[in-house]
């Protein structure tokens, strides 16, 4: 593959990782870093993706938590 293909793939793959669902993210994830690995680029991608799989963690922790609240809150 050339380098232009692999940037072109991680831009979808960043996609991916807005999916809802989370085997899909997980699996960006991971091909995500195994392309970066390949680019030459073992660190930087790699850990954006998995800073953004954090993130995105987080959030999903947070609207758990405030929903909770707000059930609690009603009744």
């Amino acid at each position: 593959m050339r380098r232009s293909e692999l940037e072109a793939l991680l831009h979808l793959l960043e996609f991916a990782e807005g999916s809802s669902h989370k085997p899909v993210r997980l699996f960006a994830d991971y091909l995500a870093g195994d392309i970066a690995q390949r680019r030459g680029e073992p660190g930087s991608v790699n850990e954006h993706r998995r800073a953004l799989a954090y993130a995105i963690k987080t959030k999903e922790r947070t609207e758990r938590a405030e929903r909770r609240q707000q059930e609690c809150d009603g009744k």
